[in-house]
Formats: structure tokens, C-alpha cells, sequence
């Protein structure tokens, strides 16, 4: 068999059609994980080939490229869907490739480039996802590994941001699996909200960047502020090991309004302390830096 398919404008199927699909032996196992792995939805245009040798161990191979006319997708291993989509994804023997494809998620558009090896539960890939006016919201938790979405339930933060998401993972095997996961995030907070589990002092206006390695997390010129109190943060943790995190934050805080928010934020022990303060005044607080111990969380 070889057959070359030049289609489009197509909206792909939906309901029953679309079950049969996916669902349907008979339909070339690329097609089927096609759909399966992106769950694509709306009006393309595509040109394949789509071949198989004689005999009964043939087996099928799909090559091309699919252009997406205003298309939605949501990819398996990291599912933030997309609308409003364009550019080419390039479909071969050696895997799939994204050319200037990109899209919308809300206000957000996000770019995605790299290349899938294969369309096999275990295959490597290599990734990068780039966003603006990204909205941190659940939309953005829920795809996220279970590791990162504890740092996001320590911080609890809202607004909006630039990320860059790279999805590393090398190719497995059938036998091993697919291989681990090497995830690095990148965050250049435009304008978010913040307040740290264990800490409950909102903090508003945030800029800054934060960078999620798989093993560590860094704060770079993290900056933000609680009415008239300015703060400033610098440092790392690390979270490969929840129960057990390494913790260097380095913090200073001014003109901080020893007030009622301020008093039910810290901890017991420091309230008996600032009890006899008066709640209008205020403090310039300047915190040395949190050695890195094993353990150890931070107490901002």
C-alpha cells in the first residue's frame, strides 16, 4: 500500500466517527495515536503519505505535515490545551517536529517547538513550551508533575507571567519504559500574588524570576509589596526531596506595618512578642540569609 492523502480545508471528526477512529483496529496505529496523543478538534489542513510493504509483518508508516486552520490540541504528557492554533507539524519515520506552531490558551499565546521521536508510550522528547501573559491559574496546575504542584501549594500564587516550559525525557524501551524525566521551568513573574503556606502574608505586585530545575528552585530579584511594606527575596531550595528540603533565602522587608495582618502571619511565639506593639507602626526588617540545611524550611 502507498497512498498520498492532499486534503483541506477538513474539520476533523467528531462523535461516533470520531470513536471509530481512534478506537477501530483496522485504522493505521500512527492515526489512531495521533488523536490520541494531541486530541485535536476543529478545521485542518494536511498532505500524507501514508505507506505499508507487502506481506503480513508490514507494518504502516505515516509522513507529512498537518497545518492547523484555527485548530485545538491538548498534547497527552502535558495537556494545556491550545485554540486558536497555527504553523506545521511535521510527521515522519524519524518522529514528529513543530515549525513555528503556536497558539492561545485565554489571553495567553504560547509557542510550542522541538521534536517527539515517536508515537510509542516510552519515546524521548524534547520540547519547549513558551509562554506570554501565561495566567497562573488551575489551567496551569493541574498538567504540572506532582513535585512542582507541591512548590505551587507552598506559594499559592495568582497573576500572571512569561514561562518557558522544557520537556526533556530520553528514549526508552519497551521493556524499560520511558525513560525519567528531566523537566526544567522558567518564570518571569509580570504582576502575580503570592502567600506562603506556613507564612499567610499576602504579598501583591511580584516581579521576578524563579527557576525550577529538577532537583532545585531559584529566586532571582523576587520583588513585591503588602500596602505600604516593599520586599525583596534572593536565594534557593531545593525539592527533590519534599521531606527533607536544603532552604537559602535571603529576605529583606521595609516599612512593614506591624499590623493585624502582620501579627497573624508569624508565628505563635513571635505574636507574644509584638503584642504590645501598636498596630500603627512599622518596622524595616532585614532577615540574614537561611543556611542551607538539610531539613530545614524556610520561616519568612
Amino acid at each position: 500500500m502507498d497512498l498520498t492523502i492532499d486534503c483541506g480545508p477538513l474539520s476533523l471528526p467528531e462523535g461516533d466517527e470520531r470513536t471509530l477512529l481512534t478506537s477501530h483496529e483496522s485504522v493505521p496505529r500512527p492515526l489512531r495515536a495521533f488523536f490520541h496523543d494531541y486530541d485535536p478538534h476543529g478545521l485542518v489542513s494536511f498532505k500524507f503519505r501514508l505507506a505499508r510493504p507487502p506481506g503480513p509483518q508490514g507494518t504502516f508508516t505515516l509522513a507529512g505535515d498537518l497545518t492547523p486552520l484555527g485548530a485545538s490540541a491538548a498534547y497527552r504528557l502535558f495537556p494545556y490545551r491550545l485554540s486558536e492554533l497555527g504553523g506545521m507539524v511535521h510527521f515522519g519515520p524519524d518522529g514528529i517536529r513543530f515549525d513555528e506552531f503556536a497558539g492561545r490558551h485565554g489571553a495567553a499565546r504560547v509557542r510550542l517547538s522541538g521534536r517527539i521521536n515517536a508515537t510509542t508510550l516510552w519515546t524521548g522528547l524534547d520540547l519547549t513550551i513558551d509562554g506570554d501573559d501565561v495566567a497562573l491559574d488551575d489551567d496551569l496546575y493541574r498538567p504540572l508533575a506532582e513535585n512542582l504542584r507541591q512548590l505551587w501549594r507552598h506559594f499559592n500564587p495568582s497573576g500572571k507571567a512569561h514561562t518557558t516550559v522544557h520537556l526533556l525525557r530520553p528514549q526508552g524501551s519497551p521493556d524499560t519504559g520511558p525513560g525519567p524525566w528531566r523537566t526544567s521551568v522558567l518564570v518571569d513573574l509580570q504582576d502575580a500574588t503570592a502567600c506562603i503556606d506556613g507564612f499567610p502574608y499576602p504579598i501583591d505586585h511580584v516581579r521576578g524570576r524563579v527557576r525550577i530545575d529538577p532537583a532545585r528552585l531559584e529566586f532571582n530579584n523576587i520583588r513585591g509589596r503588602h500596602g505600604t511594606a516593599r520586599v525583596r527575596a534572593e536565594g534557593w531550595a531545593t525539592h527533590d526531596d519534599p521531606a527533607h528540603p536544603e532552604i537559602e533565602i535571603q529576605l529583606d522587608a521595609r516599612h512593614v506595618p506591624l499590623d493585624d495582618v502582620f501579627r497573624r502571619a508569624v508565628p505563635p511565639a513571635a505574636r507574644a512578642a509584638l503584642a504590645d506593639v501598636k498596630s500603627a507602626g512599622r518596622d524595616r526588617h532585614r532577615r540574614p540569609r537561611l543556611p542551607a540545611r538539610r531539613g530545614r524550611r524556610a520561616a519568612i
